[in-house]
């Protein structure tokens, strides 16, 4: 299809052939037509044809987009590796920011509060990335910043809401963390030559071994920030601030690094190597351990998104092959396969499906609006797969058969191939057509 330059950093589709591709997306659904606009009115779901419609940004560009977000309003945040933090809307850049830090990593749209977020100071997403996280509005406004611990940046993030039928909804938003400090291999090559040179480098050497205990203790907390609409200052954003250590149980569990967040349904999902443990939070809006979900081997959770209901959908991939054993305050999940996405059903602390349809781990899921589900293979896979949304609906349906189904056929999109993140973008004007965001290399790709 020839592509029409809408300006330097947008190509695409003209307008006219990206409408008319909308318009059979709708017909091929049996929308219905609306007499007195004369136009197709949508009432069911509609089918993701995976053509690119258009990309935005410069191919040429060094950075590469590492992470993308949808705000309520249809601005399309991109946030790059070299800091750059971009903002979209119909198809031209509205504002060029800068997070505080040389990358960013991540981009977290905070859920809105009767529409209002991103509103009167109040943030509407947040970037995290080179120990820092920044906080915005919906218009591009920089209002906080909250700091990493030393020595560690974000390895993961998360936002959710908790309701309250006393209270109006509180925002959090989650954090775990990696290590970025490096160390000199060669600080301790030289041997000491006299007496105060031996306990010098004893000293130094306690020291360095200090901070590496105090480095892998942070690394197994979880920070919260708890944002309270009602106790802004003369407009300062008012956070309050938790620590949630999610392996602080009993001294025979196994005490690992938090890798990966999600919410779901309000409450906080820490994943690690050994297992999910899931948070909600009390009445005074702490978050204390409602349950523990341990893996049957050593996994490395490649990425965790929630589904409806109290279905999570998490991508592993095996370590080892030596079943880990469980404590008494866990339940065991079964691991029929050694990578694939695991349809955890929660409530029922069971695994439901596993999707096996990547050659490689998948490290991007993404939930559409008709049911179906759009994953993102690693490097060696290259594809984005997608999953019918009936097949899911029987496999997660609760039932006396608890058995695990294994599927192992979706539907394989042509485009957009190896991407680093995937979003749903709706239409504003209240159909059920949406199209996809990709994030691939330094471009985002618009699917239709």
């Amino acid at each position: 299809m020839e592509m029409y330059e809408y300006n330097r950093l947008v190509t695409g589709l003209p307008q006219h052939q990206i409408e008319d591709m909308l318009i059979q997306r709708m017909q091929k659904e049996g929308g219905e037509k609306d007499q007195s606009t004369n136009s197709v009115r949508d009432t069911n779901t509609t089918e993701l044809k995976g053509e690119i419609a258009m990309t935005m940004g410069l191919q040429l560009r060094r950075a590469y987009v590492n992470s993308i977000g949808v705000l309520d309003t249809g601005t399309l945040i991109s946030g790059l590796d070299d800091g750059h933090v971009q903002f979209w809307r119909r198809g031209e850049m509205v504002k060029d920011a800068r997070h505080t830090g040389g990358c960013v990593d991540e981009v977290v749209i905070f859920p809105s509060s009767g529409g209002s977020a991103g509103s009167g100071g109040r943030p509407a997403f947040a970037t995290a990335g080179d120990g820092s996280i920044c906080l915005w509005t919906q218009d591009g406004n920089h209002i906080a910043s909250l700091s990493c611990f030393p020595g560690t940046t974000v390895a993961s993030m998360t936002v959710g809401s908790i309701t309250s039928d006393e209270e109006e909804d509180r925002v959090y938003l989650a954090a775990c963390f990696r290590i970025t400090r490096q160390t000199d291999p060669n600080q301790f090559r030289l041997p000491p030559q006299n007496e105060s040179e031996r306990r010098r480098r004893e000293a130094a050497e306690m020291q360095e071994q200090m901070i590496q205990n105090q480095l892998l203790d942070v690394t197994r907390q979880v920070k919260v920030w708890m944002y309270d609409a009602s106790e802004n200052n003369n407009g300062r954003v008012a956070f309050r601030e938790e620590l949630v250590v999610p392996n602080a149980t009993n001294a025979m569990e196994r005490t690992t690094s938090t890798t990966k967040l999600a919410d779901l349904a309000g409450n906080l999902v820490c994943g690690d190597e050994a297992g999910l443990q899931i948070f909600d939070a009390t009445r005074d809006r702490r978050f204390q351990r409602k349950m523990a979900l341990q893996f049957q081997y050593l996994c490395d959770i490649d990425c965790m998104e929630p589904l409806h209901g109290d279905y999570l959908a998490v991508s592993v991939s095996r370590k080892s092959t030596e079943e880990i054993s469980v404590p008494s305050s866990a339940v065991r999940l079964q691991m029929p396969t050694s990578r694939g996405i695991y349809i955890v059903d929660t409530s029922g602390a069971i695994v439901r499906a596993v999707l096996d349809g990547h050659r490689d781990r998948v490290t991007c899921i993404r939930p559409l609006p008709d049911g179906r589900l759009l994953t993102a293979g690693g490097k060696f896979d290259a594809t984005v797969q997608l999953w019918n949304s009936e097949t899911l609906t029987k496999v997660t349906k609760r039932d006396e058969d608890d058995e695990i189904k294994i599927l192992t056929e979706p539907k394989q999109m042509k485009k957009p191939g190896y991407v680093f993140d995937l979003k749903v973008l709706p239409d504003n004007n209240g159909s059920a057509v949406f199209a996809i965001a990709a994030a691939r290399y330094n471009t985002i790709n618009i699917l239709i």
